[in-house]
């Protein structure tokens, strides 16, 4: 009779932790889905370095500043006040992105903080802008 009943703990036990369902996960999302939707804008950093001296322009975020990209490839900004402005982009790796035809290096990327970075240079020197944006 004991074996008959340890017998059956067995196989209620195997039964029972053999039907357990595995968690599925959710497929890693794409970096054209992790940028989609709206980010505040906490600083843009413009510096032009050229042969009349070196230029610095920080901008911190105010309360109802953002960028906002949509799925149809339109990003909307808001800043200082002005109306809504609608530019083209494109996600063209993990690490860039096309906006209004200018490439931008995406430096940080994560679910709360959204850094990019673009730099372009001129006859005399160079331009660069550092956009950091948080949820």
């Amino acid at each position: 009779m004991k074996k008959l009943a340890l017998l059956t703990s067995i196989v209620l036990f195997i039964a029972i932790n053999g039907c357990k369902k595995e968690k599925v996960e959710d497929p890693p999302k794409t970096t054209a889905q992790k940028i989609q939707g709206k980010w505040n804008i906490t600083s843009i950093i413009e510096k032009e370095v050229s042969t009349n001296g070196t230029f610095t322009n920080n901008h911190s975020g105010t309360s109802g500043e953002y960028v906002e990209f949509k799925t149809d490839g339109k990003v909307y900004t808001k800043r200082d006040g002005q109306s809504l402005e609608s530019l083209t982009y494109t996600v063209n790796s993990d690490t860039q992105i096309t906006i209004d035809g200018d490439v931008h290096d995406i430096k940080t990327l994560t679910e709360n903080s959204f850094v990019i970075y673009h730099k372009s240079t001129f006859q005399s020197g160079y331009n660069e802008i550092t956009v950091t944006l948080s949820k």
